[in-house]
């Protein structure tokens, strides 16, 4: 289980970005680089709160878990783990049953709440929606 299959799987799910998650997902890999080097969901929806300039009782809860897990340590490179890439996954999986090929942000916020983050409660997710984001 968790064998290359499913790493090559998160990968390719990259391909199935529209724009806006691709854009999403450069800027969190930028700032995993100056966060521990490992890109994570929170890493993601931290970049979301500051693109948008969105104030949210979130945002200082991702940027304490992401100082306690990894840091301020820089890293040429960045590692996306197995459960980053079963996120990216499901955000796919919710953009197809929604009727597009192309997983957007609000995919992706849907698949962080139904996969559920490490330190972050579903109902702290709630508020984090892309009505907020237009």
């Amino acid at each position: 289980m968790g064998g290359r299959g499913g790493r090559d799987m998160g990968v390719k799910a990259l391909d199935f970005f529209a724009t806006d998650l691709q854009d999403l997902y450069r800027a969190a890999k930028a700032l995993a680089k100056r966060r521990g080097g490992v890109l994570t969901p929170h890493h993601m929806l931290l970049a979301l709160l500051e693109i948008y300039e969105l104030e949210c009782p979130i945002k200082e809860k991702l940027q304490t878990f992401l100082d306690r897990r990894f840091g301020r340590a820089r890293s040429a490179k960045v590692r996306i783990p197995k459960e980053t890439q079963e996120v990216f996954v499901k955000a796919l999986e919710v953009a197809k049953a929604s009727g597009s090929d192309f997983a957007r942000i609000e995919h992706f916020i849907e698949a962080c709440k139904e996969v559920g983050l490490e330190g972050v409660s579903k109902a702290e997710l709630s508020p984090v929606s892309y009505t907020h984001l237009r």
